[in-house]
């Protein structure tokens, strides 16, 4: 009798003195059903309490990653499942069984804001007005996403591609800021854009030649394209121009339309100017040939009796290169 009572005390000697090595432990996750956080990047510590008789095991449970948030993706659902095989895939020691209390799911949303469309519409619009200031009235729709979320701490801003059209589907992107004014991510904007201006048009038939009156033309506000683009939208910079070629009843006025006023004409004298560095030199000419402004003519140097190309930069004054 006394021989069998020492087999089970030796039994419970060494069953309470084993190596903890030798055990299965049991981890606790007590699992948060909504967690709001102010960083992209989650991990079990952030939606759940961990209890773990191995400190470092607990550590290493606290820190397994479970994705990201983003303002693409600002909200995630994150299962009980989804947690478990994140955490058996860790390989913490000592890991027999994991035990989950709480929720089953966690909802996990980024702090922040939603931006909303009007808003987004309303600034796209503005850049546009900025480039196109011959714009009379616009719209603006935005295709996509529905809505833009900002993240605490960061701002927006809208980059309209360098060049485009103002008219038909157009992409842009938000850049979306930190508080040091990083670029932390873009976004993708898809626009479908109407825009209408004024345009001159001829009332009637006017031939080559023939300088424009004011009874000639006419303005009408027109939906923006690729047609009416280059058109002029100002009469008063029609009227009192020489029509370079025969314009129909109807047709567009573009400065192409009629010729440009000779600022310098032949046989005139001009002022030659001539800049190298902080230098400008002075000298007179004679122009051997008409030209409006921002026109290359041949000047001819009445000292030196040297002709140059020149280009006409104002009221009889042309700027030459220096060699």
């Amino acid at each position: 009798m006394r021989k069998g009572y020492f087999s089970v005390a030796i039994a419970i000697i060494t069953i309470f003195f084993l190596p903890v090595s030798l055990w299965g432990l049991t981890l606790e996750v007590y699992l948060e059903p909504q967690v709001s956080l102010n960083q992209e990047n989650i991990t079990l510590g952030d939606i759940a309490r961990i209890s773990y008789p191995l400190p470092e095991g607990e550590k290493v449970a606290e820190l397994t990653e479970l994705g990201v948030l983003s303002p693409s993706q600002p909200e995630r659902v994150i299962t009980a499942q989804e947690i478990y095989n994140h955490l058996c895939a860790r390989g913490i020691p000592q890991l027999d069984y994991i035990y989950f209390s709480g929720a089953m799911e966690c909802r996990v949303r980024l702090q922040g804001q939603w931006v909303s469309v009007v808003q987004l519409e309303g600034e796209i619009g503005d850049e546009i007005r900025k480039r196109f200031e011959f714009v009379k009235r616009l719209e603006v729709r935005l295709a996509s996403p529905e809505q833009v979320f900002l993240p605490d701490g960061c701002e927006y801003r809208i980059s309209l591609p360098t060049s485009f059209n103002p008219w038909g589907s157009v992409t842009a992107e938000l850049d979306i800021l930190s508080s040091e004014g990083e670029v932390v991510s873009k976004l993708p904007l898809r626009l479908e854009i109407r825009a209408f201006r004024n345009v001159v048009r001829a009332k009637e038939t006017l031939k080559r030649g023939e300088v424009i009156d004011a009874s000639s033309v006419y303005v009408v506000e027109e939906v923006l394209d690729y047609r009416n683009f280059k058109a002029l939208d100002d009469p008063t910079k029609v009227v009192g121009k020489v029509a370079r070629r025969n314009i129909n009843q109807g047709e567009l006025i573009t400065p192409s339309s009629f010729e440009e006023e000779a600022l310098v004409q032949r046989g005139d004298l001009v002022t030659m100017v001539a800049r190298n560095g902080g230098i400008t030199v002075t000298a007179l000419g004679k122009a051997r040939s008409d030209g409006a402004l921002g026109e290359v003519i041949i000047v001819e140097n009445l000292d030196s009796r040297k002709r140059v190309q020149g280009r006409i930069i104002g009221e009889r004054m042309v700027e030459v290169a220096v060699k």
